[in-house]
């Protein structure tokens, strides 16, 4: 390929016998040059998020299996090459079957050992996060040529990711990006970070998620987790300050890294609502997002709160309801 600088085009030059351009599908190259030419205007102007998709333990186990297709999908063409088109190849080589964030998910697995030469930046200015986030795992990973490992805090064992447990797996790429790559102006999608993990796991999770905002970390959630929101509102109550925040912080461990800034926090809900569609004269009924309020006391989420207190009814009515005699 060649743009000289006085021309305003680019010119492509594929080296082919005559007889096979006439049968080729130039599509896919123009496919593949509009996909670097984008990348290069605006790959400076758009941030990249890191995305941590719900489907990340799958990928954390199944990523050889997904080279070793690959390379059986080469070798295929290399010995029967005038009996597929090449630009079928290209297309099934490129366009994965998944969804972008899975891809995004499996292809940061893949170069793990690569990737985990460097430290990043913010791991570098805050070694705290980094115990913060082994409090949660467990352990540590390591990740050699050979593969992925984990590494319990209690032994020397080398486990496997299909050894290990579900949570360390789901914890995989999160951890990998805060230790080495995670700088500050970053955007991090967590979808459901609360997966696989013991209710005081979500709460340490949630104050994970809130020392990166602290580090300028751009953190976008999706969650079902009460657990996450309690400890959120937790983090907000003690940055707002009362009689009390001190004395919570030092019995219960919080650092003033944790706390939350209640105007640096956004929170939606999905539910219906009545929603303007473009053509419609009348609002209707929609799924949408809907605004969640946030006062003194943190995030009000009223479907959670309905749940959990239906369930402390039942409860109640059970185990202070009627007895055999019949009274109460």
């Amino acid at each position: 390929m060649t743009k000289r600088k006085s021309e305003p085009f680019l010119s492509i030059n594929i080296v082919a016998k005559a007889e096979d351009m006439e049968e080729m599908d130039k599509g896919w190259v123009t496919r593949l040059v509009n996909r670097d030419i984008l990348n290069i205007v605006f790959g400076g102007v758009f941030d990249t998020p890191f995305i941590a998709s719900a489907e990340r333990t799958g990928a954390a186990i199944f990523y050889k299996e997904l080279d070793f297709t690959r390379n059986r999908l080469l070798e295929q063409v290399s010995n029967r090459e005038k009996e597929i088109d090449p630009s079928t190849l290209l297309d099934t080589y490129f366009d994965k079957g998944y969804a972008l964030p899975v891809n995004r998910n499996v292809d940061f697995v893949r170069f793990l050992e690569v990737i985990s030469r460097n430290d990043g930046a913010i791991a570098s200015n805050d070694s705290d996060i980094l115990t913060s986030f082994r409090d949660i795992l467990g352990g540590e990973y390591r990740a050699t040529k050979d593969g992925l490992y984990f590494v319990p805090l209690k032994g020397k064992i080398l486990l496997k990711m299909g050894e290990s447990a579900s949570s360390v797996r789901s914890l995989l790429d999160l951890g990998f990006y805060i230790r080495h790559v995670a700088k500050p102006g970053d955007i991090l999608m967590v979808d459901e970070p609360e997966l696989n993990l013991h209710p005081a796991n979500q709460r340490r999770m949630a104050r994970l998620l809130a020392r990166l905002v602290n580090a300028d970390v751009r953190v976008f959630i999706t969650t079902h987790s009460d657990y996450i929101l309690k400890e959120f509102n937790t983090l907000i109550m003690l940055k707002r300050g009362c009689a009390a925040a001190d004395r919570v912080m030092k019995e219960h461990g919080y650092d003033e890294k944790e706390l939350l800034d209640a105007s640096r926090v956004k929170a939606y809900i999905t539910q219906e609502a009545l929603v303007k569609v473009d053509g419609a004269s009348r609002r209707q009924r929609w799924h949408t997002f809907v605004p969640a309020s946030i006062g003194e006391y943190g995030i009000e989420v009223e479907s959670f709160d309905k749940t959990i207190n239906l369930m402390n009814e039942i409860q109640d009515e059970l185990v202070f309801g009627d007895n055999t005699n019949g009274t109460k």
